[in-house]
């Protein structure tokens, strides 16, 4: 396995194991956990 393959099965599992960030505390600008801890990984994946 490449080194490519590594850095695109870090986010996979990050968000594939949904009972981690399924929650609503903490809250960032009014949006709950659930939804700012994924759209936290499209800048982190999109560099």
């Amino acid at each position: 396995m490449g080194l490519w393959s590594l850095l695109l099965l870090v986010p996979f599992v990050a968000l594939l194991w949904v009972p981690f960030y399924n929650s609503t505390d903490p809250v960032l600008f009014g949006f709950p956990f659930f939804y700012w801890y994924q759209f936290l990984w499209v800048p982190i994946t999109s560099f």
